[in-house]
C-alpha cells in the first residue's frame, strides 16, 4: 500500500469547475481565529452563568440549614421545659439571641434535670444574619409556651434568618409544629 498524498484543493478546482464551490467548501480544514473566539466567548458565558447559579444555591442552602438548626434548637428547648416541668425561670430552657450573628442555647442536654451551661452558636461562618433585635430571649415554661422572666406568657411572632439569597422565617408562636417556612423571592439584596 502506498501512502496517500495530501489532497490539493486548487488542482481539483481547476479540473472540475462545475463543482468548484462544493469542493472549495469541503477542502477548508481547521478553524479561523474568529471561530475560536466566538466559541470561547460562548463557553465562558455558560460557565460564568453556571458558577453564579451554583454559588446562589449554596448560599440558599446555608441559610436554610441555619434556619433549620435554629428551629431545631427552639423545638428542643420547648420539649426540654415540658419534659422537666420547669416552673422556675432559672430552670426553663431558653434561647437568647445575642447579636445578629450569634445566639446561645440553654437546655438540659445531659438529662440530669438541671439546665446546662449555654451553648454558643456563631452564625458568622455561615454568612447568615438573624434579623431580629438583640438581645432577645425565648424562654419556655412547663406547658411549652414562651414566657418572659416574670412568667408572663408572650406572643413571639417570628425570627428571620437572612443572607443575600433570601430570607427564612421561623414562626416561634407556632413552635409546636416547628415550621421553618421559606421565602425564596429574589430581593433587592441579591447580588
Amino acid at each position: 500500500m502506498h501512502p496517500r498524498a495530501p489532497l490539493n484543493c486548487e488542482a481539483i478546482e481547476a479540473t472540475n469547475s462545475s463543482h468548484a464551490s462544493a469542493v472549495k467548501i469541503s477542502c477548508n480544514e481547521g478553524f479561523a481565529m474568529l471561530d475560536l473566539l466566538i466559541a470561547a466567548t460562548i463557553v465562558s458565558i455558560v460557565i460564568s452563568y453556571a458558577l453564579t447559579e451554583i454559588v446562589h444555591a449554596q448560599t440558599a442552602a446555608l441559610r436554610h440549614r441555619a434556619a433549620q438548626e435554629f428551629s431545631s434548637y427552639l423545638e428542643r428547648a420547648r420539649n426540654d421545659s415540658i419534659r422537666r416541668h420547669a416552673t422556675d425561670p432559672r430552670q426553663m430552657a431558653r434561647i437568647t439571641i445575642l447579636t445578629n450573628h450569634s445566639y446561645s442555647v440553654a437546655i438540659d442536654a445531659n438529662g440530669d434535670g438541671v439546665i446546662d451551661s449555654p451553648v454558643m452558636v456563631n452564625m458568622a461562618e455561615q454568612k447568615v444574619v438573624l434579623g431580629d433585635p438583640a438581645p432577645r430571649t425565648l424562654m419556655f415554661d412547663w406547658l411549652g409556651r414562651t414566657v418572659d422572666s416574670y412568667l408572663n406568657v408572650t406572643q413571639e411572632s417570628s425570627v428571620t434568618v437572612s443572607n443575600n439569597s433570601g430570607t427564612s422565617l421561623i414562626n416561634v408562636s407556632d413552635i409546636a409544629r416547628s415550621v421553618a417556612t421559606q421565602n425564596f423571592a429574589v430581593s433587592s439584596s441579591r447580588k
